[in-house]
């Protein structure tokens, strides 16, 4: 007989306690008006572990790495800070999406591109989530894809011709 075993946590879409560990490992909400019961595999299923910050002319959003709520570290993260820097210093483009990461000598902004299997944003080194390709050809193909998508222009190019 397989068991269900009842997890110490709470469902991330609000369903309270309801989380289980099912038998095969994943993690489910049990509770019957779950919007989408598997939404915290999902989230701890997601590799990323950097900032993912994409710019829309002069505006920009951020998706911060799930380490960042530990703690509350999401309340004095640097990232917007990092993001003005970047722009005035011409480090961002105009439009794109970044995988952000930081180091001890700074931030490191990686520009994605699209994967070639399944057209979804990909990383140079990192596996693509949904099809796991990795090899240097699909980087090179994930390269040239986003690079179509058109020109692209420094933020602080722009913040200069708009006289900001």
């Amino acid at each position: 007989m397989t068991q269900i075993h009842d997890l110490h946590g709470y469902c991330p879409l609000g369903c309270g306690q309801t989380l289980h560990l099912m038998p095969g490992g994943l993690i489910v909400c049990l509770n019957p008006e779950c919007p989408d019961a598997g939404a915290l595999q999902k989230i701890i299923g997601d590799p990323e572990t950097g900032h993912i910050v994409t710019t829309e002319g002069l505006s920009s959003h951020t998706v911060h790495p799930l380490r960042e709520r530990i703690g509350n570290q999401l309340l004095t993260c640097g990232i917007n800070q990092a993001i003005e820097e970047a722009a005035q210093e011409g480090v961002i483009e105009l439009n794109g999406t970044y995988r952000v990461t930081r180091d001890g000598t700074g931030w490191n902004w990686e520009l994605a591109g699209l994967c070639s299997e399944c057209g979804r944003r990909k990383y140079k080194g990192v596996p693509c989530g949904p099809c796991s390709r990795q090899d240097a050809s699909d980087a090179a193909a994930a390269d040239e894809a986003f690079a179509e998508g058109g020109q692209a222009v420094p933020l602080a190019e722009v913040a200069a011709e708009s006289g900001l």
